[in-house]
């Protein structure tokens, strides 16, 4: 950071000098109030990126954890009628 700038004055008119120098410094200041400003948004949105990323991930992994135990109910309910079938078929074979 550029030194403050500091004027003293006895009366309440400044040079033209000071002038230039004060609109300087105040330039100056804002080019890096800008600088910064920049710095802190790329900081959030690289932050903001990591957590939707982070997000997305924990989402996938719900969504194929959800698929397995769905996956799993049909199986078994897929072999409970399979068994059924099975047993309707031994009942009208033995009734023959």
């Amino acid at each position: 950071m550029t030194s403050d700038v500091i004027f003293l004055v006895s009366d309440s008119k400044m040079t033209e000098q000071q002038l230039n120098s004060l609109i300087a410094h105040a330039h100056r200041r804002i080019e890096q109030l800008q600088h910064s400003l920049e710095e802190h948004q790329k900081g959030e949105q690289d932050r903001i990126e990591a957590a939707l990323e982070k997000q997305r991930q924990l989402d996938e992994e719900m969504a194929k954890e959800r698929i397995k135990k769905e996956h799993k109910i049909l199986d078994a309910s897929f072999e409970l009628v399979a068994d059924q079938w099975v047993s309707r078929e031994r009942e009208r074979e033995g009734a023959c």
